[in-house]
């Protein structure tokens, strides 16, 4: 009887993994991560079960392989670290009794872009870079000096570049051709300071200076436009600590700024048209 047991036991660990603490039998998963058919170190990979809210992270040893003991269930594998290079793939594994091997992963050196947005007088422009082409997409705040950087891009032919600016209409670069670990530098964005609407945002009653009070603008605007119209024609911007608030790079055009907050304020909405060269004062006053 002894023996079975001792048999019994061995099957299990060549079977699996038995966890004798929690009373439940691992299986083993394993597989490589390799770039031009080499393994690579130090790549983190995460298992998870969605089901029941469970993961685990491993990382490759000095030739690209890796494992883990995990219970039956459905998992899902993905590189979430691979410092240099970029893998989209993720894999779906189904654990049923029995180990999973040979999962492989395959790396390509990314690619990045960096640039500045400023404004001719040197001062950063606050928003966000989308990068995205037919095999990737990445997005990178703006820092305080202006500065972005995308990264883990995937070569293609055709690239493009879209900032998200904040005051200021949507602007694109496109058709940027990246190949495999190209990193684009200096890809900026030199704006002017031109056809601005600026003004103050203040409760009605009291003159107060209302914060961080996020004001939109539909440009060129028609009561005929559909509702994808006008979200492709809106600028977005905030009010800073003074209640300050500014558009620039406006188009000629008939235009109407608008805001909708919470804490008991009315909504409301100013017409204006502005002309080539034009800046004007739009002071917004919001009753509660």
């Amino acid at each position: 009887m002894k023996k079975v047991f001792i048999l019994f036991i061995v099957w299990l660990f060549q079977l699996g993994f038995l966890n004798l603490l929690q009373g439940e039998i691992l299986f083993k998963i394993s597989g490589q991560v390799l770039f031009n058919g080499n393994g690579v170190k130090g790549i983190i990979l995460n298992v998870r079960n969605s089901f029941v809210d469970k993961e685990v992270e491993v990382e490759t040893d000095s030739n690209g392989y890796y494992s883990a003991y995990i219970p039956n269930g459905r998992y899902i594998i993905k590189i979430i670290k691979s410092d240099g290079f970029v893998c989209k793939t993720r894999k779906e594994i189904q654990v049923d009794n029995r180990n999973v091997v040979n999962i492989l992963f395959y790396l390509e050196k990314e690619c990045r872009i960096s640039g500045y947005v400023k404004f001719q007088d040197g001062n950063p422009i606050s928003g966000s870079v989308l990068v995205k082409n037919d095999k990737s997409s990445g997005i990178s705040e703006i820092d305080k000096t202006g500065k972005y950087l995308v990264k883990k891009l995937l070569p293609s032919k055709s690239t493009e570049i879209t900032f998200l600016l904040d005051g200021i209409a949507n602007k694109k670069i496109e058709n940027i051709e990246l190949n495999e670990g190209i990193y684009l530098e200096n890809i900026s964005l030199i704006l002017q300071r031109i056809n601005s609407v600026c003004g103050k945002a203040c409760e009605k009653a009291t003159l107060t200076p209302l914060e961080e009070v996020e004001i939109a603008m539909i440009v060129n605007h028609d009561l005929t436009n559909t509702e994808d119209e006008y979200i492709m024609n809106h600028i977005l911007t905030r009010t800073n600590e003074k209640g300050e608030y500014c558009f620039y790079n406006i188009p000629p055009g008939n235009h109407f700024i608008y805001w909708d907050i919470e804490n008991g304020y009315k909504p409301d909405r100013i017409f204006f048209t502005i002309l080539n060269n034009e800046s004007k004062n739009v002071n917004v006053l919001i009753e509660k």
